[in-house]
């Protein structure tokens, strides 16, 4: 295969919010639509799940309040790779993510991409599950989220 396939992605594996008021958006995740609540990183980052994966979204203290990164599961490191070579020659600036990077993201390989308005996408490989039981109290039927991940979102045009 001289290119990567369509299938090197899986689908939309996470989002990542820098938000200032982590509390509200705790209350709105947990009380509201049903995440439950993940890790708390030493920066105070915090992770929410809706499935088996151990994040699923990530908030981070910031002033952004405004999305600043989508992370897309790649099926391995092999599609990292074609991901890569494509991204590279269309000229599109490609960062490998550190050790610690990826680890952040509970995954076991990262890059990263900016789009063109400045949203960076992350392609992940190995994105770690957990046993930890997920609460369902307030979403009685669970989300629906199996091999596609997350499934989609609407961004600005």
């Amino acid at each position: 295969m001289d290119g990567a396939s369509r299938s090197d992605l899986v689908g939309l594996g996470y989002l990542v919010f820098e938000v200032r008021d982590l509390e509200a958006w705790d209350d709105l995740l947990v009380e509201t639509i049903g995440a439950t609540r993940g890790e708390i990183g030493a920066d105070g980052a915090r992770t929410y799940r809706f499935d088996e994966k151990r994040a699923r979204l990530f908030l981070v203290p910031g002033e952004a309040d405004d999305l600043v990164a989508m992370g897309f599961e790649a099926r391995d490191t092999a599609a990292i790779d074609r991901v890569i070579a494509r991204a590279r020659a269309a000229g599109i600036d490609v960062a490998i993510g550190t050790a610690e990077e990826s680890a952040d993201r509970f995954a076991s390989a990262l890059v990263r991409l900016r789009e063109p308005a400045g949203l960076d996408l992350e392609i992940v490989a190995g994105l770690a599950i957990t046993p930890a039981p997920l609460d369902t109290s307030r979403c009685e039927h669970g989300f629906v989220t199996g091999e596609q991940g997350l499934g989609h979102v609407a961004l600005r045009a």
